[in-house]
């Protein structure tokens, strides 16, 4: 009975911790407790645990894991950078097909093409009016550097060639006149409606330059090095000096907020994913748990609540709370990342898989239906109408089951062609949204989701 008990207590608290948001913790976490429990010998020690039991089913928070809720997907090239207009009506993503693509949120269509170069970043101004773009890898026409488009009436304003290497960092001023950039030697900052430099900033001896980014109120650039020292560091651009320094590790990612009062940066400290400091204090606002190689790209809603960052799946950390509030939890690795001014969507990517997903700030997300379960979800190629299943055991029937429990089609695998043990089959049929489904072979059942996007 009480070994029984033991393996009760275990499973209970293992459960609580399958939420994503413990993340990497949970797995060494799990070994201690679990050899903790084994080396019990003493029955008196199961009121203590049974009363753990209870204290973390009522106390421990957790993240809530959600559906992904896909407005659309879209097949494209590799996804390199993406930014919403501040209409919201479009956005904008560079990527490996040599051009600059301009999505219509509402039609899901490439409604303008930027030819002629690789992009590494794409970004609009804060009123929308200009469109940054650079190059990253060396292209016949126009080599590392960035052009800067008058985005309403489509024609180019300011273009700059260099010999950045590494790859160039560059991002426009929130007045739309000025944009700093910086490489491997220096950094400047240029009038880009004068074509006249007004700052340099020589970081030869820094080892070239990690991430950097403008404050809001154009008085301060915040950058990341690579060389040894991985210092976070504040160069006021009035007096063209570095006001303060603070580790920020080897990734050395780096967001202003919105309103300049914060800024996120990869954390130097074990066991920390993100830290969020007090721009005028440089007090640490709060910390995010988990490994800064596992950070893609961070950004704050258009309101500053939130910061919304990419960490294999995507994730919503509430700034009030100083908690995630919940996880886009997805058989798949998010990549880059912009919110909508809106706050109604996010734009992201996993390869060359582009998706529009709505956003959920400050609603509930918890639905009680069929689609909650733990299951693999399988999103399939957007152009081809097919879904690819591999199994390692031999399935004799397939059920596709809609959101509201009913069978709706019943696959012979016998008719299905199967190659090196993957099933393909047919999702033509299927009208968009979210199916269950279920392989059946001798004594099992697999279950599984699909996401139907058209």
């Amino acid at each position: 009975m009480f070994h029984v008990s033991l393996n009760f207590v275990y499973l209970t608290i293992k459960k609580k911790l399958s939420g994503d948001g413990m993340r990497n913790n949970r797995i060494s976490f799990l070994f201690v407790l679990k050899t903790a429990f084994s080396s019990i010998s003493s029955v008196r020690m199961l009121n203590f645990l049974m009363v753990l039991v209870c204290f973390l089913a009522c106390f421990w928070q957790e993240t809530k894991a959600v559906e992904v809720d896909t407005v659309w997907m879209r097949q494209t090239w590799d996804v390199l950078s993406i930014s919403f207009h501040p209409s919201s009506q479009f956005f904008a993503v560079g990527n490996s097909g040599g051009y600059v693509g301009i999505w219509d949120v509402n039609t899901a269509t490439e409604i303008k093409k930027y030819q002629g170069y690789s992009s590494g970043n794409v970004s609009f101004s804060k009123n929308g009016k200009y469109l940054l773009v650079t190059c990253e890898t060396p292209d016949k026409d126009f080599n590392n550097g960035f052009k800067i488009y008058d985005f309403l009436n489509d024609s180019l304003v300011f273009s700059l060639k260099t010999s950045f290497n590494p790859i160039l960092k560059a991002v426009l001023s929130k007045d739309e006149e000025t944009v700093v950039f910086g490489g491997s030697n220096t950094i400047e900052i240029w009038n880009y409606l004068t074509n006249k430099r007004i700052l340099k900033y020589d970081t030869s001896g820094l080892g070239g330059l990690m991430c950097l980014d403008y404050s809001p109120d154009g008085t301060h650039i915040a950058f990341s090095d690579a060389g040894s020292g991985r210092k976070l560091r504040f160069l006021n651009v009035l007096t063209n000096k570095i006001e303060n320094e603070y580790p920020i590790g080897q990734y050395g990612k780096i967001k202003y907020s919105n309103d300049g009062t914060k800024i996120a940066y990869t954390s130097p400290d074990a066991g920390e994913a993100i830290k969020i400091m007090d721009v005028n204090s440089k007090q640490i606002l709060a910390s995010i748990p988990g490994y800064p190689q596992g950070v893609g790209k961070m950004v704050f809603s258009s309101d500053d609540k939130y910061l919304v960052y990419t960490y294999g799946d995507l994730h919503v950390f509430d700034l009030e709370t100083k908690k995630e509030s919940y996880i886009y939890d997805y058989e798949t690795t998010f990549q880059n990342l912009s919110i909508s001014n809106d706050k109604k969507y996010f734009a992201s990517n996993a390869g060359p898989y582009l998706f529009l997903l709505n956003a959920h700030f400050e609603t509930n997300l918890v639905n009680e239906n069929l689609l909650n379960i733990n299951a693999k979800l399988l999103y399939p190629n957007p152009t081809a109408g097919s879904v690819t299943l591999k199994s390692e055991k031999p399935i004799s029937k397939i059920l596709l089951i809609n959101e509201a429990g009913a069978t709706i089609k019943e696959l012979d695998v016998s008719q299905i062609q199967i190659c090196e043990g993957q099933l393909t089959f047919s999702i033509d049929d299927l009208s968009q949204g979210f199916y269950l489904c279920k392989a059946i072979g001798a004594g099992f059942t697999e279950t599984y989701k699909i996401a139907v996007v058209k």
